[in-house]
């Protein structure tokens, strides 16, 4: 009973109808399991005026995404269909962090679709709407957004609905721009409507399960296409450009920054009367929004579009540029084994603010980028694992999430000093190399999965999980460590040198290389000891007393760990010495089987806790503590531990981690402890749905999920389901470990079992 990996996949009704079911011109909703092309429906997400969205399975890459399904019920068939076809495919070539990634485009029967990233996140709408937002921040978010656009205007891709409703914010803080619905290439402008009547909205925002934000306002065609108060003036006239998203992209930053629309009007048509005159209205709102930022918005809503900025990256430079002071700064870098994109600093010099803190995003190249992306997913595809596709899709993925967050943070680490001036040089200082350091360990795991085994592929979603958390990297207490660096160059620059070195030994040991990871960090353990820097040395210990664990060497784990808790205590590094003590409760008490001697582990790993709370941490010692009461039989405890893992969990990782899977199913095991087996037969379920969803059909984690619930159901009489369920687990089993494995032993035992008591 382990915490184990679990990717993205979704069992489908196999009893899907076929293309026939989207042939018809209105495009009417289709059930679930109704076919798109190779695509199968899982749920209606939402309809508009040019057509409907949904959440769909793609069989042959075994991943979720969204298909919008565009609507072609209203004349000019042939030529409308090219011109859909033509912009889709245009929206197809953009590859951009702040836009809504488009996987396919094509036709099914007469209608034109597009296949798209299926985001879980918030609208802007509802980011806004959770709590006051000081207006550095809105800037911050408008601006990602914003970026979005200009990529897309590079293309010659105009999206014509820009609105709050149609920019996502996901769980880890990306900001993406959605539904290009109405988005015309700039070539295809003269065939614009020129009248007006908008269709009703329609929302679908996150509801709690981790489900995709998607919202639009938009309408048929013969009809002004756009939002009204978000339309630009000159679409009435048939012109559209990149200027239309520049006036609408202002209409929304006034709307969050000042809580109501720039025009004033009660109909559409007093709104786009307002907006032809340029009436703008005094902002109504009591902020402390400057005015210069103002001056900026006022330009962008001009009612010509000549009197605009010139581009969408000129609005956005004079959005940051006025949002800070300007200042004399001197460029400095800080240098580690890979380069990251730093300026050498040869001076004082005078520098545009809006400069200062940009690309953050390039200095992951070579990092995370396109080409470690495709070299994950062809050492995956070589080991011809089962599920290889699956965990290639879902690693790159959360490895994609994680460099965006680091970008995000970077930017936000460099404007805190250099733009608004909320944070000392020192601290710059001190998060830039923390951020360095985490790049240093994502390049990396990068590379270990570039040469992934089958073993890596099984464990690569927990890995990445296991990445070390950003969120230290903001911590300012933590970064202030007590013990100060050591005022010699050449050991500063030898610790961060052996820093990096533990970030690719700890990638190792994640992603199941335990004996690499083992031999790359005993000489990182020596020679951080030589540097007399207790912090590194109880890091070092740390990570090589975890490899040893996850190799199963339990004495030379203890023994390690105990000694990385001591350097952590001389140390006065709270969060390392609770890390340690959470793996000693692991090790001694379950993995040696010394309940005793784990106790006492258990008391410290709590009180370094209360010295330095990190719910991660907090969460696995929850978990550890609930294995070791299991394994003793007191079981009402074991599943006090395990719920408030559980709690934690989801709120760390989302509903839908298989961390949560592996808490739900240890609590459906207590359950089926204490006989009450329909409640652990509950859980099982709950867990297998979550591996069903998040690794796919074929993950040996789903196989174990499917064992524990064979138990439950045969222990309560169910044995047709029972057997049905333990057969699935050994198929899995098989196509993964062989027929002659340990872990098909222990399914086949349960089939037997069953037999038993079927008196077969």
């Amino acid at each position: 009973m382990v915490d184990r990996p679990k990717l993205a996949s979704t069992i489908v009704d196999d009893d899907a109808p076929a293309d026939a079911a989207v042939a018809r011109a209105d495009t009417a909703s289709l059930r679930r399991g109704a076919a798109l092309g190779r695509y199968v429906v899982l749920d209606e997400l939402g309809a508009g005026g040019m057509g409907v969205v949904y959440a769909a399975y793609d069989p042959e890459l075994d991943r979720k995404l969204a298909v919008k399904l565009l609507r072609d019920d209203l004349g000019g068939a042939v030529d409308r269909r090219a011109r859909l076809l033509r912009e889709a495919q245009a929206l197809a070539r953009l590859d951009h962090p702040n836009v809504v990634a488009v996987y396919d485009v094509g036709t099914i029967g007469d209608h034109v679709f597009i296949a798209m990233e299926f985001v879980a996140g918030q609208t802007v709408t509802a980011w806004l709407a959770e709590r006051p937002r000081d207006w550095r921040a809105i800037i911050g978010v408008y601006v990602l957004a914003g970026r979005g656009l200009a990529a897309a205007h590079a293309l010659g891709i105009v999206h014509r609905d820009f609105k709050p409703d149609n920019v996502l914010i996901d769980g880890d803080g990306r900001v993406r721009v959605v539904d290009f619905g109405l988005a015309r290439t700039s070539e295809d402008a003269a065939d614009a409507p020129s009248r007006s009547t908008s269709a009703p909205d329609w929302e679908r925002q996150t509801d709690g399960s981790g489900r995709a934000a998607l919202a639009q306002t938009i309408t048929r065609t013969g009809t002004l296409m756009g939002t009204p108060g978000y339309i630009a003036p000159e679409i009435q006239h048939g012109k559209t450009s990149p200027a239309v998203d520049q006036f609408s992209f202002c209409v929304a930053l006034w709307r969050a920054l000042y809580g109501e629309l720039p025009f004033a009007g009660e109909s559409a048509a007093e709104l786009a009367a307002a907006a032809a005159e340029g009436k703008l209205r005094a902002p109504a709102r009591q902020t402390r929004v400057p005015a210069r930022i103002h001056r900026v918005l006022v330009r962008g809503l001009s009612a010509n579009p000549e009197d605009r900025f010139a581009s969408m990256d000129k609005l956005l430079d004079a959005l940051a540029h006025h949002s800070a002071r300007r200042r004399y700064v001197i460029a400095t870098c800080v240098t580690v084994p890979i380069v990251l994109a730093s300026v050498i600093g040869l001076g004082a010099m005078r520098s545009d603010d809006s400069q200062i803190c940009r690309g953050a995003e390039r200095q992951l190249a070579g990092v995370w980028d396109p080409d470690h992306r495709a070299a994950i997913s062809r050492a995956f595809a070589a080991t011809k694992m089962p599920f290889a596709t699956t965990s290639a899709a879902g690693v790159t993925g959360l490895l994609d999430q994680y460099a965006g967050a680091w970008s995000t943070m970077r930017t936000e680490a460099c404007e805190a000093t250099r733009v608004r001036g909320e944070q000392s040089e020192e601290l710059l200082d001190l998060r830039m190399a923390c951020l360095d350091a985490r790049a240093r360990e994502l390049r990396a795991f990068a590379d270990v999965l570039a040469h992934a085994d089958a073993k890596t592929v099984e464990k690569s979603f927990q890995a990445a999980q296991a990445l070390s958390p950003l969120s230290d990297c903001a911590d300012s207490a933590g970064l202030k460590a007590p013990v100060r660096l050591p005022a010699n160059p050449a050991i500063r620059a030898q610790i961060a040198e052996l820093r990096g070195n533990l970030a690719e030994a700890r990638a190792l040991d994640i992603a199941g290389k335990f004996k690499d990871a083992i031999a790359r960090a005993q000489p990182l353990v020596v020679a951080a000891r030589a540097t007399h820097y207790r912090p590194l040395e109880a890091t070092a210990l740390t990570v090589l007393g975890t490899a040893q664990r996850n190799a199963n060497d339990y004495p030379a784990a203890q023994q390690t760990l105990e000694a990385a808790v001591a350097a952590a205590i001389a140390a006065r590094d709270d969060a390392t010495a609770a890390d340690a003590a959470t793996s000693l409760v692991r090790v001694v008490a379950y993995d040696r089987a010394k309940p005793e001697d784990g106790e006492p582990w258990i008391a410290r790993a709590q009180a370094f806790l209360e010295a330095h709370d990190d719910e991660r941490v907090r969460a696995q010692l929850d978990n550890n503590v609930g294995i070791v009461r299991f394994a003793a039989d007191r079981f009402d405890e074991a599943l006090a531990q395990y719920q408030t893992s559980l709690a934690l969990r989801e709120r760390l990782y989302g509903a839908q981690s298989p961390l949560v899977a592996a808490s739900l199913d240890n609590i459906g095991l207590v359950y089926d402890s204490k006989g009450e087996y329909a409640r652990g037969t509950d859980f099982h379920k709950r867990a297998l749905a979550i591996d069903l969803e998040a690794l796919g059909p074929m993950h040996p984690s789903t196989a174990l999920t499917l064992t524990n619930l064979a138990v439950s159901l045969h222990n309560q009489g169910l044995f047709d389901e029972a057997l049905t369920t333990a057969q699935r687990a050994v198929m899995i089993k098989e196509a993964a470990y062989g027929p002659e494995s340990a872990p098909v032993a222990m399914s086949l035992n349960e089939i037997g079992n069953i037999y038993f008591f079927q008196a077969r």
